[in-house]
């Protein structure tokens, strides 16, 4: 129960971390490339095609829901939330604690508080 509980919870939330990359972004944009003429090099690389990637589907309503509730915790609780599933979710927890000068049994403590929180939230819905 526990363990299902969890994988639905980290569902949502990686769906929220999606949700939130795909929005526009603030104005005015940054370049996408240096301004020299060398942005337009391309390198002889042969055939090469890419192969076939699935597309990711993000649910933008839930991503909504996810928001609204991540917006009213703490700002501890909000920095431990971002730095696992937006800024360092490749990292383990030890190296994103570390990223947001946090130890990592703080980090875990945390993580686990905005976790609980979120969900008991979410039940309702």
């Amino acid at each position: 129960m526990f363990v299902q509980m969890k994988t639905y919870l980290d569902d949502r939330l990686k769906n929220w971390a999606m949700y939130l990359k795909k929005l526009p972004a603030p104005e005015p944009l940054p370049d996408e490339h240096c301004r020299s003429i060398e942005h337009r090099f391309l390198a002889e690389s042969g055939d090469v095609w890419e192969e076939h990637q699935e597309k990711v589907f993000v649910d933008f309503k839930d991503g909504e829901i996810v928001e609204s509730i991540v917006t009213q915790l703490n700002n501890d609780l909000k920095k431990v939330i971002k730095a696992r599933f937006i800024s360092f979710p490749h990292l383990h927890a030890k190296d994103a604690a570390r990223k947001i000068k946090m130890s990592e049994q703080q980090f875990e403590t945390l993580l686990a508080i905005a976790r609980q929180k979120i969900l008991l939230k979410l039940e309702p819905l």
